[in-house]
């Protein structure tokens, strides 16, 4: 059995080197910061450098202005982002009402926790990729402390 993560906020891009000090600029041949926080949101925060989703490079041929185009092939996540998102899954997974329904109706074993890029059929598991980690159940009840992360889980894939 598997539970999906809701979505959040719009993604905000910043085509600048750094929001503030303290972020490490982009790594060489990205340009563009994708994160769910504003500038603003940045300057109130003490740990920026976890607030960035990651970095998207620069596409040569690109000829219109805005937002670069998001997929694997020009996405370079942040390290300290992935730490920030599974710690904030395994803390609060078990505040979630749709994780604590399926928890109930599994009883025992591992409860997959994927997000909402590319749902797989009924009764069906996520691609590996879009699983965040798994949960224990025992006795309808999520276990604390069993989240474990799955370590193939990619922040974008060609589905989003």
């Amino acid at each position: 059995m598997h539970s999906r993560v809701g979505r959040l906020t719009p993604l905000v891009y910043k085509s600048l080197p750094s929001f503030i000090n303290g972020v490490r600029e982009n790594p060489p041949s990205y340009k563009w910061q994708l994160s769910f926080f504003s500038e603003e949101d940045f300057l109130k925060r003490n740990s920026p450098n976890r607030l960035v989703i990651g970095w998207i490079s620069l596409e040569p041929e690109r000829k219109r202005r805005g937002p670069p185009t998001i997929d694997p092939a020009t996405f370079l996540p942040n390290p300290h982002f992935e730490e920030f998102l599974h710690l904030c899954i395994s803390q609060n997974i078990h505040l979630s009402p749709d994780h604590v329904r399926l928890a109930a109706e599994q009883k025992n074993g591992w409860m997959h926790v994927a997000d909402e890029r590319n749902p797989p059929s009924a009764r069906r598991i996520p691609e590996p990729n879009d699983i965040f980690g798994t949960v224990e159940i025992k006795n309808g009840f999520m276990i604390a402390n069993s989240y474990q992360k799955m370590p193939i889980h990619q922040i974008v894939t060609r589905h989003g």
